[in-house]
């Protein structure tokens, strides 16, 4: 399965939007456990980078929604971070599919993490100004 180029909208469920992502239709729920774990393990990563609320976020069933993830750098960056770690974790690719897709996360990861830096240090002069 392919992840798709639909990045979800941003009041949209995390859940499905990864599923959809995935190529699973929403309507089939035999993995949504599996999937919710995924996520909920993505998001902990991204909590560890310093991305994200300061107690990771859990998605919990599909009435979570993008706009609940309280992010203080690039949130659609963040939405193809998770599903590209979900199809990693859930759906690995092989060969050299899977070494892109180890690549790219590796600099979506570093993107990220430089963000929060930047981030940091504005919040820092500004209150020092």
């Amino acid at each position: 399965m392919a992840v798709t180029d639909d990045l979800p909208e941003k009041n949209s469920s995390i859940l499905n939007s990864i599923k959809v992502q995935l190529g699973i239709p929403e309507s089939h729920t035999e993995f949504d456990q599996m999937i919710q774990l995924d996520i909920n393990t993505a998001f902990d990563i991204l909590n560890q980078i310093g991305v994200g609320p300061k107690r990771p976020f859990v998605v919990e069933s599909d009435l979570d929604e993008w706009d609940q993830f309280i992010c203080q750098v690039n949130t659609e960056m963040v939405k193809r971070y998770v599903a590209m770690k979900v199809r990693e974790m859930f759906d690995p690719p092989s060969g050299a599919a899977a070494d892109a897709l180890t690549r790219q996360l590796d600099e979506i990861t570093w993107r990220l993490s430089v963000a929060v830096h930047e981030a940091e240090r504005e919040d820092d002069d500004d209150d020092e100004g």
